[in-house]
């Protein structure tokens, strides 16, 4: 998604009181599509997509291809954000190395979780993911 307050946007692109509702306008450049859709009144959903090169409408309300899988794969990282929130390594800084870092680590942390509980049965998992992130960022230091 994207921010409405950029300046490189289109104006046809933001939100404004005379579109009509279940529009969808896209545009095109070599190999980035970006699409609008307005759901209510002045309101737009901003999209840019490497994936999707033409606008295709599906169902009654008109609603673009492009958003409709962006709707269907966002459960993915929410749910990849509710397994780290708990055991988070990540601590407050001011350097986006560092952050990135931690991001990294705890991503980790989770897919060390996934493998571990693929290859062992569930009652006999007793590490736990805080556990799994300390070791994990020992090989780091």
């Amino acid at each position: 998604t994207l921010k409405q307050n950029k300046l490189q946007i289109p104006q046809e692109f933001k939100p404004n009181k005379k579109r009509p509702v279940k529009s969808a306008l896209s545009g095109h450049n070599q190999d980035m599509t970006i699409c609008s859709y307005a759901p209510r009144k002045n309101r737009a959903v901003l999209l840019l997509s490497t994936m999707h090169q033409d606008q295709e409408l599906s169902g009654e309300n008109n609603i673009p291809d492009m958003i409709i899988d962006y709707n269907n794969t966002k459960a993915g990282v929410d749910a990849l954000d509710q397994l780290y929130v708990n055991y988070s390594v990540s601590r407050r800084t001011r350097r986006w190395p560092m952050v990135i870092f931690y991001a990294i680590l705890n991503i980790t942390g989770v897919n060390a979780r996934i493998i571990l509980q693929c290859n062992k049965d569930i009652d006999q998992l007793m590490i736990k993911q805080g556990e799994i992130c300390y070791r994990t960022s020992e090989l780091f230091w």
